[in-house]
């Protein structure tokens, strides 16, 4: 059953409760009073949406990747890939290129993000965002690109009232899922993206590297990996 809030409005209702009509018509103590109640029903908010712009989350996003199709009150709406081109062998350390947008039909750069939603009444408490590397980076034989570390940072929400809370700082990701952004009850609320890092002339982002040894021997082929994002509820409970 799709759970409904009750909240003051400026729309005089009626409904059926028990089989019989129940009337919220106005009642009249006297000549020189009348009371009269004001009624509006929220439904469930389940569905997908689209992302929003890291720097402006009143402004909607729509990615050349698609978005997520499983909807909920609380979502990863969209997360971006993390793309880092065709690199020569003699470097050892690569930032990610941008993420693409369709504007106005043309294709434009933005930073890569990651974009939530949180619909939940009030008996949210806070939400925490986390991400994990699921294991190596490996080639189509399955050859480990040894020494690879994959890393955030300048991570960042738009400096608006009621805006989460991105980590400060670099982080090396692993297996196990470490914290990335957080929103307390009074924040989070709503849609908004984590940008990470911001771009560069080049058509990269400072917010993510991928760096391996000088001494790693490099296969020529294409290494990926797996990363897991999870937006976990009311984490202190």
């Amino acid at each position: 059953m799709k759970e409904q809030k009750m909240l003051m409005s400026l729309i005089v209702a009626t409904t059926i409760l028990g089989g019989a009509n129940v009337s919220y018509a106005a009642e009249y103590e006297d000549g020189q009073h009348a009371q009269t109640k004001a009624t509006v029903t929220f439904l469930e908010d389940n569905g997908t949406t689209d992302p929003v712009d890291p720097e402006d989350p009143s402004k909607p996003l729509y990615p050349v990747d698609p978005s997520n199709p499983e909807g909920a009150e609380l979502m990863i709406t969209y997360a971006s890939s993390l793309n880092f081109g065709e690199q020569s062998k003699s470097e050892n350390s690569w930032n990610a290129l941008a993420d693409k947008i369709t504007v106005e039909g043309k294709e434009e750069n933005i930073v890569p993000f990651v974009s939530t939603k949180d619909s939940r009444g009030t008996d949210r408490e806070s939400w925490s965002l986390t991400v994990k590397q699921d294991g190596d980076f490996i080639d189509s034989k399955k050859n480990k690109l040894e020494g690879a570390e994959l890393t955030f940072s300048n991570l960042y929400y738009a400096n608006v009232e009621g805006a989460p809370k991105a980590r400060a700082g670099e982080i090396t990701l692993g297996l196990e899922a470490q914290e990335i952004a957080s929103a307390d009850k009074h924040t989070g609320i709503g849609k908004w993206s984590l940008g990470l890092g911001t771009l560069q002339d080049d058509g990269t982002t400072n917010g993510v590297n991928l760096s391996i040894s000088k001494k790693a021997a490099i296969n020529t082929d294409a290494y990926s990996t797996s990363i897991t994002y999870e937006l976990v509820a009311d984490p202190a409970k």
